[in-house]
Formats: C-alpha cells, structure tokens, sequence
C-alpha cells in the first residue's frame, strides 16, 4: 500500500492580511488603552467627588449651623446624625465608586451587543428588546428602593436619638427604674427599622431575579434563532453569538443592582441638598453695626408690645409685652412654668424672631442689628452651664488674646482657685462639681465685659454666700 500521505498543515484562519505578531500587537495596544481609560476615569471621578464632597459639607454644616431655632425644634436629632454620618458617607465614598462601576459596565455591555450585531442584526434586535425590558424593570425597582430606603433613614433617626437620650440621661433612667421602658422602646424602633431594611433587600433580591429571567430569555431566543437558520452561521459565528447572548444579560444583572446602588447613594445626596434650602437666621453683619465697643453704652432696655411665637401656626407665648429696664438696674422676672420667662431671653438674642412690636437697647432696635453686633453686646449665664473639653484656660477664653494674670483674676473674683487655670475640664464638665461649673461660666461672664448680663437659675446649685456674692 506504501507510505500515507502526509497530513495536511492546520487552516490558519483569515486575519485580514495580518501576521500573528501585528494582531499581537494590536491586542495589546487594546487591552493597554483600556486599562489607561479606566484609570483616567476613575481618577477624574474621584478628584470631582473628593471637591464636590468637600463644598458638599462645607456648605452644608453652614446651612445647619446658621438655621433658626424653631428648625432645630421641629427636626429629631437623631435625622440630623444620620445626615452627617450614613448620608454625607454615601456622598463620599460610594457615590463615586458606584458611578464608576455603572459606567464600566454600560460600556462592556454595549461592547458585547456590537459583537452580536455583528453575528446577526436579528438577534441584536432580540437583545435591544430584552435591554428595554431591563430598563423598564430598572426603573420599577428604583422607586419602590428609593421609597423604601427614605423611610429607611426615616426610621434610623429614632435609633440614634434614643442612644443619645441613654448617654445624658442614665443615671436617671436608673434612678427611676426606667431601663426596661427604654430598653423595650429602642428594640421597637430597631425592630422597625429593620424590617423596613429587610423589604429594600427583597426589592435589590427581585431586580435579581428579573435579571436572571432576562438572560434565560435571550440566550434561549439565541439559541432557537441559531438552530432554526444554521444556514446563516458558521460554527464560529454561531457560538460567538449564543455566547454573547448569555453573558449580555449576566452583565445587566450587574448594571442593575449597581445602579440601585447608585441610586440609594444618589437619594443620600438628595437629602443633603435639601439642607441647602434650610431657612436661615438673619444677616450676622449689617453694613450700618457700630464698632465694637461702642454700642451699647449703657444697657438700657425697652419692650413695646413684643409678641413673639416659637413657630408660625403656633399660639402666642409672649403677647404686647411692654417693660423698661433702666441701665445698670438689677432685675428679677418671676413666673410660673411656662409664663414666658425663657422666651424672654430669646427674644433678647433674637434666637427667636418677634411676631410683632420691638426691643430697643440704648434706644436702638435689635431688629436693625445684625445679630453677632447683638449677641456680643449680651452675657448669659444658663442654669445648665456649657463646658467643652479642654484646659480651664480654653473654657473661659478660647480666644486667646487675653492674658493668664487676667485669667486667673477672673478665677479668684469668681470664688475659684486661680492654681486651677490649666486644669483639664471634661466634656460638660463631668469632672467638676455643679457649683464650680456656674462659677467657671461667672468668670467667663467677667471676662467678657458686656453692660448686660442675663442668668437664668445660674445660682441654684451654689451656697448662700456664694450666690450672694455672685449678685453683688
């Protein structure tokens, strides 16, 4: 029979012309302009997320510093917390990451449909349809989360205020045996909360499902289109189609649950733009303010017919007051709870607009003021004094511009020992007695110098000789 023949070299497939090494290169040159446009992208992402997020909470902690008092009223701690620390966390750290991800994989998903139009135009009509189903289960699914995930935030605010209620008051939580009330309220509000996290899950859980549905769909069409027409494929072009065709819908499972991602994030930064538009206090600075120290001059203060009420639709607490204090005169307000004697104080420092009439001081009305000319014009000593932590010296002068022998004087005409000067005082001042946290605030009050000096039960945890040296 002799010899066989040898066999025939294997079929090297058509490259357009080009050798291995060109289409080598070619590759590469993909693969490295890819990884140079991701790192470009997420490098330009961050540095636009790194200064948005800074202007982001600059603007926004002014926003809530400056708000008015009856905002602060009406608004749960606990809501405020969460803006600052789970929503201004969204903004910073996974918004940009999140906006990223869609991106990349918008673009790997429109990659995978131009091979498959490239197969059959058919079935990138196929995976156009499915793309539109996607989208419109998408945006189904991004209401409802986004619903969910508002009442969400809503539902974590009373968590955190009931934690801080537990840190101030927990001695007297124990003192009247009220532990197990509290205990049972927080596991409530938890319990709720949870719930609502838990239906946000099962919404990003179906958006899966819907995904998954998707990819069965359009591989399964693929599929019947391939055997039904094998006369319009080769093997090669057959299953590079049936193999886009189900890795499409895998990658718009992806696409969908980052961009429910994206979207909670999005939501967190719709929130803190909403404290952009907080109302505000009026102008701290007037163009017309008298210079510092020359206004008041005396201390005298008049109400005429004052109504002041803490909110607009709430009734009055003060109404067509009128009163005179003399310069220099030492006035005592008494009343029962609720006669008006604190509100008095806020109408004073404006923490609290009038409805009507008007406060002069030294026959100048506080309205045309702006309100850092006012507030400095005016000492207040509370009955719960304000301590922050640091040294006695901080407390009673964090600005620095007055001298240590002028320190410690103020200390020693306040009853205090003036060796105390840089002694550290922790926050609230926890580590001193309720008596020498008043006099700290009496020697701060001194070293202020404002003709007008208002207490409010600023004695009632001192000694009879120290109180009566302190009204001296």
């Amino acid at each position: 029979f002799g010899p066989r023949p040898p066999a025939p070299p294997p079929a090297v497939p058509d490259c357009g012309g080009l050798s291995s090494s060109a289409n080598a290169g070619i590759y590469s040159a993909l693969a490295l302009g890819h990884v140079i446009v991701l790192i470009t992208t997420s490098i330009f992402l961050t540095a636009i997320s790194v200064r948005a997020s800074g202007s982001m909470h600059r603007d926004t902690i002014k926003r809530v510093l400056y708000a008015p008092m009856g905002w602060y009223d009406a608004t749960p701690s606990g809501r405020v917390l969460s803006r600052f620390t789970s929503d201004l966390n969204n903004v910073d750290v996974k918004l940009s990451m999140d906006m990223d991800n869609v991106l990349q994989m918008i673009f790997m998903v429109g990659t995978l449909v131009g091979y498959i139009a490239a197969a059959s135009w058919v079935l990138c009509l196929a995976a156009i349809g499915i793309f539109f189903l996607f989208c419109v289960s998408t945006v189904v699914a991004d209401r409802a989360v986004r619903e969910v995930r508002r009442i969400a935030n809503n539902a974590v605010s009373p968590v955190m205020s009931t934690i801080s209620e537990f840190k101030a008051g927990a001695a007297l939580m124990r003192a009247m045996e009220l532990t197990p009330f509290f205990a049972a309220r927080q596991s409530a509000f938890i319990g709720e909360w949870s719930h609502i996290s838990y239906m946000a899950r099962a919404l990003q859980s179906w958006s899966s499902h819907v995904g998954g549905m998707l990819a069965f769909l359009l591989g399964s069409t693929t599929a019947l289109y391939i055997v039904g027409n094998r006369a319009l494929f080769t093997e090669e072009l057959g299953g590079l189609a049936l193999t886009y065709a189900t890795v499409v819908p895998y990658f718009l499972n992806i696409v969908s649950e980052m961009f429910v991602q994206m979207r909670t994030s999005v939501a967190a930064l719709e929130r803190l733009l909403d404290y952009l538009d907080l109302p505000q206090e009026p102008e701290h600075e007037r163009p017309d303010d008298p210079p510092i120290g020359q206004w008041p001059t005396a201390g005298r203060i008049e109400f005429l017919d004052l109504c002041m009420r803490y909110r607009p639709g709430l009734p009055l607490a003060l109404q067509d007051l009128s009163a005179t204090v003399e310069a220099g005169a030492k006035v005592g307000i008494v009343g029962r709870t609720g006669a008006g004697k604190s509100t008095l104080v806020l109408a004073l420092f404006r923490l609290v607009e009038p409805a009507s009439g008007t406060v002069l001081i030294d026959g100048r009305e506080t309205s045309s003021l702006g309100l850092h000319t006012l507030r400095r014009a005016m000492t207040i000593i509370p009955q719960d004094p304000v301590l922050h932590d640091g040294t006695v010296a901080h407390n009673l002068w964090p600005f620095g511009n007055i001298s240590d022998d002028e320190l410690r004087s103020a200390l020693v005409r306040a009853r205090l020992p003036a060796d105390m000067l840089h002694a550290h005082v922790a926050k609230g001042g926890t580590n001193l007695s309720s008596g020498e946290r008043q006099l700290l605030c009496f020697a701060r009050a001194m070293l202020a110098g404002a003709h007008i000096l208002i207490l409010d039960e600023a004695t009632s945890n001192l000694d009879e000789a120290a109180d009566a040296a302190m009204q001296a």
